[in-house]
């Protein structure tokens, strides 16, 4: 398995505090938005003087 059985039961626990850290939504959210990302197309790819105006707003995306 390769997540594990903390990740499967619905919250991800510090082991220290004992206080959530990551909601398994949150982790799903975060793969997909991963996956999104890498494949998407950017007009800035295409036409490299565009990239300063960030007209999909992809770039805004992956920094945060």
């Amino acid at each position: 398995m390769v997540l594990g059985k903390r990740y499967l039961q619905g919250r991800v626990v510090d082991e220290d505090d004992g206080v959530p850290v990551q909601a398994l939504s949150q982790l799903k959210w975060l793969v997909e938005e991963l996956f999104f990302l890498n494949g998407v197309f950017n007009v800035s790819d295409l036409i490299p003087w565009l990239d300063w105006l960030d007209l999909q707003g992809y770039i805004n995306r992956m920094k945060t």
